[in-house]
């Protein structure tokens, strides 16, 4: 089995210490970052912004990303995200893990998914990585 997609919501650029957006959003992050910390355990990279993240992995690689994106905002108030990002002043992203096994793999936003995003006046942070044959070639096919 390869590595699982993951989705996450994301506030960033605050001033505040992130137990505050915690207290606020009322959901517990699955990671936070205050400026100058390591950005993970053992990394010399250090964080350049305060964030506050809440993330949800794949269950299986069957599962569609706007699927995991649904369950992931089951879980989460977005008026709540909304309103932190208006009181502290920072930034809102929606972003996506993506782990292809394929060169010709990809994901769809579907204009649901679109829609949610631009209601929550959020970016989007997509990162994608390619864990499959690196001597793959992509061609092309027409119907």
């Amino acid at each position: 089995m390869g590595e699982l997609s993951t989705v996450w919501v994301r506030l960033l650029g605050f001033e505040v210490d992130p137990n505050v957006i915690t207290a606020d959003v009322g959901v517990e992050p699955t990671v936070t970052n205050r400026i100058g910390e390591p950005v993970a355990p053992n990394s010399i990279l250090r964080a350049k912004h305060n964030t506050w993240n809440l993330g949800v992995e794949q269950q299986n690689e069957q599962e569609y990303l706007d699927d995991v994106l649904r369950r992931l905002l089951g879980t989460i108030d977005i008026d709540r995200l909304r309103s932190a990002r208006s009181t502290y002043n920072c930034e809102l992203q929606i972003g996506f893990r993506v782990w292809m096994n394929s060169a010709q793999d990809g994901f769809a936003m579907d204009d649901e998914f679109v829609a949610a995003v631009a209601a929550a006046g959020a970016s989007i942070d997509v990162d994608i990585y390619f864990v499959g044959n690196e001597t793959e070639e992509y061609t092309e096919t027409s119907e």
